[in-house]
């Protein structure tokens, strides 16, 4: 059998056996749309059933129209998306450079701290300098006091001394048996016995002032470290959680210590000296 030549794809092949591609489609039908004159446009389709001619006339233009509306609600979608991801994306970058910061302030801080040895002789120090001002301001108060109470046995042994020198001959003729004396004896026990418990009120009373006042010596300069503590609290907390730090403060030290405690328990640090108050000196 002879075999009919097979038409060839290529472009310098004779029209008669050149085989159609892509490159023909395309330019025919860019040639149709406008790109060449001398070809008039292809006529629109004649349909010459009336069901045909309904469909092409009436029902192509509405799903034409409500493709261009699915088209442009895609579109709208994609911009509010693309408005959205460049949203997040500047959010982003304010979160990584707020993170960025408080990891910079959060190694300042930590290049501060002391080591724990040294954290626990700074404290053992401070409670051996609070005893001792104590101990100096307790020696103070007590030299003043002897030194008033060594002025007024003065005025009162200068007074007796005067009173007894005029009435010291007729003492012993109006009270013969003694009576009157047992009677100031009486009355001088009665009045040490309650001097002494007056004077037991008031060195209680003394002590604690004098460790109130070296508590508060302790505390100057606390404030303004408490305040610095509150705003970064406030920075390292979220905009919410910082705006009501002050009423859960309380929580926020209890969970603090739960963990400090909890910390110790384990053994990873090291208590040295006698434990402090929360007070700097």
């Amino acid at each position: 059998k002879d075999r009919a030549p097979q038409r060839s794809s290529s472009p310098f092949a004779p029209d008669s056996q050149r085989r159609a591609t892509f490159r023909d489609a395309f330019s025919s039908s860019g040639a149709g749309v406008g790109g060449d004159n001398s070809k008039a446009r292809k006529p629109a389709p004649s349909f010459q059933s009336a069901a045909a001619t309904t469909v092409h006339s009436r029902i192509s233009p509405l799903i034409m129209e409500k493709f261009q509306q699915l088209a442009k609600s895609y579109d709208e979608e994609w911009h509010e998306k693309d408005v959205a991801e460049a949203e997040a994306r500047r959010i982003l970058t304010n979160t990584q450079a707020e993170l960025n910061l408080v990891r910079q302030q959060i190694t300042e801080l930590e290049a501060q701290l002391e080591p724990d040895d040294v954290a626990a002789k700074v404290m053992s120090e401070a409670n051996l300098v609070r005893h001792n001002v104590l101990s100096l301001i307790t020696h103070q108060n007590r030299l003043h006091i002897q030194q008033a109470v060594e002025n007024e046995m003065s005025k009162l042994n200068g007074n007796a001394s005067s009173s007894g020198g005029g009435d010291g001959g007729g003492s012993n003729s109006n009270n013969p048996n003694g009576a009157g004396t047992n009677s100031m004896q009486d009355d001088s026990y009665e009045e040490r016995l309650a001097l002494a418990r007056q004077l037991s009120q008031m060195l209680m009373e003394q002590r604690q002032a004098e460790t109130e006042y070296v508590d508060a010596l302790s505390m100057v300069g606390v404030g303004d470290k408490i305040e610095k503590y509150r705003r970064l609290l406030k920075r390292c907390l979220d905009t919410k959680d910082g705006e009501v730090l002050d009423a859960n403060l309380d929580s926020l030290i209890d969970m603090m210590e739960e963990e400090r405690e909890v910390h110790d328990m384990d053994g990873s640090t090291t208590a040295g000296g006698e434990p402090m108050d929360f007070a700097v000196m």
